[in-house]
């Protein structure tokens, strides 16, 4: 389930109405013996493991269920905590943006034969970047094995085999 995609997702279609799959959701969610807590509406679920259970890189699956004809269509989203995930986005924008600068004022100066020196952080900001990348890639792989509980209690749910996109 770990691998290039940054947040993971499924999408199944159910005879069931949204109504019975939130039903049956929030029933098992009730059992003693379910290790998955989350909180059901009417059209959207959020699912998370206990409290004692998580650490920073734990993941969340977000459902949510729109009708199409006779038919519930179930999407599905796993991604981490919301605080993480807008930490790595507020980063990247950040560093995008620094590195749209930096490209912008550094040619501007090098162009008119000026010092060009704001070109030489660029590298330093793409480097920062990919270590970003590649930290958001080491944590989904630590929380590999909470994203397949998640997944396994969806589909034990269910009834029904889901294949992540």
């Amino acid at each position: 389930m770990t691998s290039f995609r940054i947040r993971p997702r499924f999408k199944k279609e159910t005879l069931l109405s949204a109504e019975a799959v939130a039903n049956s959701i929030s029933e098992a969610l009730e059992q003693e013996d379910t290790d998955i807590i989350g909180v059901v509406s009417k059209y959207h679920i959020a699912l998370k493991l206990p409290e004692e259970d998580q650490h920073y890189w734990s993941p969340q699956l977000s459902i949510s269920f729109r009708k199409q004809g006779g038919k519930t269509i179930i999407s599905g989203l796993y991604g981490p905590r919301p605080d993480v995930w807008m930490k790595f986005v507020f980063g990247y924008a950040f560093l995008g943006l620094l590195s749209f600068f930096l490209v912008i004022m550094g040619f501007s100066q090098y162009l008119v034969s000026n010092d060009s020196s704001l070109l030489w952080p660029i590298p330093l900001v793409l480097t920062v970047i990919i270590v970003m990348y590649l930290s958001a890639q080491m944590g989904q792989k630590k929380g590999a094995e909470q994203t397949y509980r998640l997944h396994f209690f969806i589909e034990k749910v269910l009834h029904e085999h889901i294949v992540i996109d």
